[in-house]
């Protein structure tokens, strides 16, 4: 029984993947609303409010990282807690994503997934720790920036074939402990990690 479930993830696996290609080869790009002076970032995170909230003290040094002469913010999150990251003053504007109907082949996805593509990010940057396959890693593939960051992570929301897919989409993959920590050490690692190396 486990192994035709792990069957059925594979194929559905694969078939996000080209789902995603198709949305990708079929795209038309839009002009930057940005200066070409500005570089644009996103900063994806599709989890849930409580790990959003964790996370927010580590989030305002982004704003130190990518100051606002160079660089346009754009926080790519999960639609249950935008209104509260729309009120704070960490990114320039907010994208929301409703991940039910994300994580699902149809025309919301698509609209997502052009909305992203038609951005021209510079830099695309998914803290989270256990990154998820048909959201995260997605949407950090669909931004086509030059520099694609995450979390080296783990495998609590994937499996192998999932991690040898995402993977390549990144042109960095930021070293983590596999020790247990809690979530705040887990933000603080990553964004140590990625103020060094940049």
């Amino acid at each position: 029984m486990i192994f035709f479930k792990n069957i059925l993830i594979i194929i559905k696996s694969i078939i996000y993947y080209f789902f995603d290609s198709l949305v990708f080869l079929l795209n038309r790009t839009t002009c930057n609303r940005f200066s070409k002076n500005i570089q644009l970032v996103f900063l994806i995170r599709q989890d849930g409010i409580g790990d959003f909230v964790i996370w927010l003290d580590t989030a305002k040094e982004y704003r130190k990282l990518f100051p606002p002469k160079k660089y346009k913010i754009v926080l790519i999150g999960n639609e249950l807690w935008c209104n509260l990251a729309e009120s704070l003053p960490y990114w320039d504007d907010v994208i929301p994503v409703n991940i039910k109907k994300f994580k699902t082949l149809s025309f919301y996805r698509l609209k997502i997934l052009h909305k992203i593509m038609n951005s021209n990010a510079s830099i695309a940057i998914q803290p989270t720790f256990s990154r998820e396959f048909y959201h995260g890693d997605s949407l950090v593939r669909a931004s086509q920036a030059s520099k694609k960051i995450s979390s080296v992570g783990d495998m609590g929301n994937r499996n192998r074939i999932k991690q040898i897919i995402a993977d390549r989409w990144h042109t960095k993959l930021i070293p983590a402990s596999q020790k247990i920590l809690t979530e705040i050490e887990r933000n603080s690692e990553f964004f140590s990690n990625l103020s060094n190396w940049s």
